[in-house]
C-alpha cells in the first residue's frame, strides 16, 4: 500500500503565512518597545525639567533664607536657651566696670591739650529764637573790667508740651432785659448775646486741631504707628485710649476726602499710568487679635509725580475696574493677567508691560541657564538704549513716544519679540512670562 504524495503548495502556503505572521508579530514587538522607549524619554525629560526647576527654586529660597540681607534664623531661636549657662555680668565686673566708667568720664572733662584745630561746625540758621546764658568768672572781677567774650552755640529742641486751650465765650444780656442777671438764659433768649463758637475739625472733640495734625503727620509722614504715639505721649504724663485716637483719624480722614477726590480726578487725567498692587495686613474689627490680608493698588503718574492708592480687600477686579473705568491712555503693569481680562478689549487703554519685571526672572534664570538666560538680558540692555535715546529727545512729548514711536523703535520692538520667542520654548509660548516679555518689546517705543 503506496502513501499519498505530500501537498506542497499547501505546505508553501502555510509556511508564508507562519513567516508573515512572525513578521507581524516582530513588528508589533518592535514598536511597543518603540513606545515605550518614547514614553520612557518623554518620563526622563519630564523629571529632569522638575527636577531643574526644583533645584533652581531651591538655590532661590537658600538665597532667601541665608543671605546676609534675609538672615531669619533668630526668628526659631528658643528664648529659653539664654538661662541655660551663667553668661550675665558678675556683681564683681559691674562694680568694676563704673569704676572705670567714672574714670573715663574725668577724661573726658579735662582739655584735650592739643593743637586747637579749626572749627568746622555747621552754621545754625540764624532765624531760630536764641536763650542767651551768660557766664562769668568765678574769680573776684572787682579790679578786672571787661574786654569781651566767647560765644558758643549749641543746638537745642523742646520736647512736645501738651497744654490746654480753655475757649470761653462771654454771654452779654441788655441791662433792661430780666436776664441780666440770670447766668442760664439762652442766647435765643431776646436781649441776650454770646460770642461765636469758634470752628473745629471735630465737633464736641476733646482734640484741638494742632494734636490731630501732629497724629496724622506722625502716623503718615513719620511712620509712627498710633501706639507708638500713644506711648510717647505717656511719657509725657498724658494717657489717651487707642479707640479715641483711631476715631480722631478716622474723622480727619473723613474730612480730607474732598482732597483726595481732587488727587484721584488730577491722577486719571494723566495719559500715562503705573499700576500696581501690594499685600497689607489689616486688623479685623469683629475678630479680637485677628488680621486680614488686604491690599493696597497703588496708581503712579510719572509725568504729574502723583500717586493714587486705593485698598481693598481683594486682588479681585472690582478695585481696578472702578478706578481706571474712565481712563484713557498708556497703563503699564506687570505680568498679572488681570489687567489683560480688564482693558485688551478697551480701546481707550492701551496695555504696557513690565521690562523690569521681565529682565529679573531672566536674570534669575542665568543661573540655571547661562545661554539663553544671557542672551535675553543682553537684548533688554539695547532696549534700555533706546527708552535712553527717547529720554534725551526733549522736543518729543508723552503722546509723540507713545503713539508715534519712530521707526528705529519699532524695528527693535520687531526684532525683540523674535528674541524672547527664540529664547522661550515653543511650548511656553502663551505662559505668562513670554507673553508679557512680548507685550514689553511692543510697547518700548
Amino acid at each position: 500500500m503506496s502513501s499519498a504524495s505530500p501537498d506542497y503548495k499547501a505546505l508553501y502556503e502555510k509556511a508564508i503565512l507562519e513567516k508573515e505572521a512572525a513578521l507581524e508579530k516582530a513588528e508589533l514587538a518592535q514598536r511597543i518597545a518603540e513606545q515605550k522607549q518614547q514614553q520612557a524619554e518623554a518620563y526622563i525629560r519630564e523629571l529632569t525639567e522638575k527636577l531643574s526647576l526644583s533645584l533652581f527654586e531651591l538655590d532661590r529660597l537658600r538665597r532667601k533664607l541665608f543671605s546676609r540681607s534675609a538672615d531669619n534664623r533668630s526668628k526659631f531661636t528658643d528664648p529659653n536657651q539664654i538661662i541655660l549657662f551663667d553668661l550675665g555680668i558678675s556683681e564683681e565686673e559691674q562694680q568694676a566696670s563704673d569704676e572705670q566708667a567714672k574714670k573715663d568720664i574725668e577724661k573726658t572733662d579735662k582739655p584735650a591739650g592739643k593743637k586747637r584745630e579749626k572749627n568746622t561746625r555747621m552754621e545754625l540758621p540764624a532765624d531760630l529764637p536764641r536763650q542767651e546764658v551768660v557766664i562769668h568768672p568765678t574769680q573776684d572781677l572787682t579790679n578786672y573790667v571787661r574786654i569781651g567774650e566767647e560765644v558758643t552755640e549749641v543746638l537745642e529742641i523742646t520736647p512736645p508740651a501738651f497744654y490746654v486751650k480753655r475757649i470761653t465765650r462771654t454771654k452779654w444780656a441788655l441791662k433792661t432785659s430780666p436776664y441780666s442777671n440770670h447766668d442760664l438764659a439762652e442766647q435765643s433768649t431776646p436781649g441776650v448775646i454770646l460770642a461765636w463758637v469758634p470752628r473745629r475739625t471735630i465737633t464736641r472733640g476733646i482734640f484741638g486741631d494742632s494734636l490731630l495734625a501732629y497724629l496724622v503727620i506722625g502716623k503718615y509722614i513719620d511712620h509712627l504707628p498710633l501706639y507708638r504715639q500713644i506711648k510717647i505721649f505717656e511719657r509725657l504724663g498724658i494717657h489717651l485710649a487707642a479707640s479715641t485716637v483711631s476715631d480722631a483719624i478716622a474723622a480727619v480722614c473723613r474730612l480730607l476726602e474732598p482732597l483726595y477726590n481732587s488727587l484721584k480726578r488730577e491722577v486719571l487725567a494723566n495719559k500715562y499710568l503705573q499700576a500696581d498692587e501690594t499685600t497689607i495686613r489689616v486688623q479685623d474689627g469683629e475678630k479680637q487679635g485677628a488680621c486680614h490680608l488686604g491690599y493696597f493698588w497703588a496708581y503712579h503718574a510719572p509725568v504729574a509725580k502723583l500717586v493714587l492708592f486705593d485698598y481693598q480687600k481683594s486682588r479681585g477686579q472690582e478695585g481696578p475696574a472702578k478706578i481706571l473705568a474712565d481712563f484713557g491712555g498708556v497703563l503699564q503693569t506687570d505680568g498679572y493677567g488681570l489687567y489683560s481680562s480688564l482693558f485688551d478689549k478697551n480701546p481707550n487703554i492701551t496695555l504696557a508691560g513690565c521690562m523690569a519685571h521681565v529682565r529679573r526672572k531672566f536674570d534669575e534664570a542665568v543661573r540655571d541657564d547661562a545661554v539663553r538666560g544671557k542672551y535675553v538680558v543682553d537684548e533688554i540692555a539695547k532696549l534700555y538704549g533706546i527708552e535712553k535715546q527717547i529720554r534725551e529727545s526733549p522736543h518729543l512729548t508723552e503722546l509723540e513716544i507713545c503713539h508715534n514711536p519712530n521707526a528705529a523703535s519699532q524695528s527693535s520692538s520687531r526684532e525683540s519679540q523674535k528674541v524672547f520667542r527664540r529664547a522661550v520654548p515653543e511650548r511656553d509660548t502663551e505662559q505668562s512670562l513670554c507673553k508679557s516679555a512680548c507685550l514689553c518689546a511692543e510697547s518700548v517705543g
